[in-house]
């Protein structure tokens, strides 16, 4: 049963079981983890306190392991978010600048320099 690490938090293994069988994967139990058995999304059980398992049916199988926590997800939504509102202002700031030169240089193209 050779254990494949796709990338960071994801776990492949191919496996062949006369019965059913669970397959116990120690990695600690965290929300956030998913699993799949050929394709198809199955429960993640706890196992010796702080282990991940999942029950396989006989049989050869792909068992898949995916860390994905929401906090990861929110985290992502609320940057992008602040990057958004971070480029909005810096725009809206260069044209209220950019606007009074326009003036200026419109005023002073039809002869009536503004005196302060």
């Amino acid at each position: 049963m050779p254990l494949r690490k796709l990338a960071s938090g994801q776990f492949e293994i191919e496996v062949d079981s006369e019965e059913n069988s669970v397959l116990v994967f120690s990695e600690c139990f965290a929300r956030g983890w998913t699993a799949y058995i050929d394709g198809v999304p199955t429960d993640i059980l706890a196992a010796n306190v702080c282990s991940m398992a999942v029950a396989l049916p006989p049989g050869e199988h792909k068992v898949e392991f995916y860390f994905w926590p929401s906090s990861l997800t929110w985290g992502f939504c609320i940057s992008l978010g602040m990057f958004s509102i971070m480029i909005i202002v810096v725009i809206r700031s260069a044209r209220r600048q950019r606007i009074p030169q326009l003036v200026r240089s419109e005023s002073n193209m039809s002869g009536n320099p503004k005196h302060p």
